[in-house]
């Protein structure tokens, strides 16, 4: 008599707390969207907190700001519009 498995037991993605830095990092780096909610939105409060640091180290004029918060902005909301419908199949 076969016991085995024939289909992989479900496995849940770890989210901000059991993720490791690697992982995190790795969500960070990575151009789509992180695998589950909370680490998309670890993602995009760091995102903003490095391009504020890069923005007030810098301090370009007001008009190149405006256009990088807005691109930032607008990046971090299309990884979240896509990440919403990757985490609905789960």
């Amino acid at each position: 008599m076969n016991n085995a498995q024939t289909t992989p037991p479900f496995r849940r993605e770890a989210g901000v707390r059991e993720a490791s830095m690697r992982e995190l990092l790795m969500d960070c780096l990575r151009i789509g969207p992180a695998p589950t909610r909370s680490r998309e939105a670890f993602v995009a409060l760091f995102a903003l907190v490095v391009v504020g640091v890069l923005l007030v180290v810098m301090q370009p004029e007001v008009m190149v700001t405006a256009v990088v918060i807005a691109g930032s902005v607008s990046y971090l909301t299309i990884r979240w519009i896509v990440g919403t419908r990757r985490w609905g199949r789960r």
